[in-house]
């Protein structure tokens, strides 16, 4: 009788305890309780792909703005890919990524795009819930108005200080197919591999 006992009190906790990892877990879902995409960098992990770090939204409409990317119901998704690809889309695209420099860096840091087919790609740096810096690239893109005149986007990274947080958001548009090669690298690098 005692096992029998045992054997049911036994079988309900686990039942309660399996209820309750599902109701968790559902409520992380519903809750968009993904984190977000977070890297934190020192000079000997330069340069660094930053394709498995980048949360993607595809903004269907192409008329999302910064502030409603920005919002907390935006449903990211983590990357999977070391160079995320969409083909060929109408849709814009929106990434974003938490980078924090756990040191301060000697040299000055750029993020490059070796993906010169890209029609613009407006860059947000991002310091507590304030556009610090708006940078625009791609091959639409007068060389004027560009941050470094590389055949390929190039825009210098706006850092925080050592231990501060920037976020950094880019939106992709392209009538061509989209791919997002980024990486975060030294200027001294990127001129050395040119």
């Amino acid at each position: 009788m005692y096992y029998t006992w045992l054997l049911l009190n036994t079988s309900a906790s686990l039942n309660r305890s399996y209820q309750l990892a599902l109701v968790l877990v559902a409520a992380l879902l519903i809750s968009g309780g993904v984190s977000s995409a977070e890297l934190n960098i020192s000079q000997n992990q330069l340069p660094v792909a930053l394709g498995l770090y980048l949360d993607h939204f595809e903004d269907v409409s192409t008329e999302l703005t910064l502030e409603d990317i920005m919002a907390p119901d935006i449903q990211w998704q983590r990357s999977t890919q070391v160079i995320p690809t969409f083909g060929l889309s109408e849709s814009a695209h929106w990434f974003s990524i938490v980078i924090s420099v756990d040191e301060a860096l000697n040299e000055k840091l750029v993020l490059s795009m070796d993906s010169p087919g890209l029609d613009r790609i407006d860059f947000y740096f991002v310091q507590p819930e304030e556009v610090v810096v708006h940078k625009v690239a791609g091959d639409t893109i007068a060389v004027s108005e560009l941050d470094q005149p590389y055949r390929f986007p190039v825009v210098a990274y706006e850092i925080a200080t050592a231990n501060q947080q920037t976020r950094l958001f880019f939106r992709t548009y392209s009538q061509s197919g989209v791919e997002i090669p980024l990486t975060l690298t030294t200027m001294s690098d990127l001129a050395r591999n040119q």
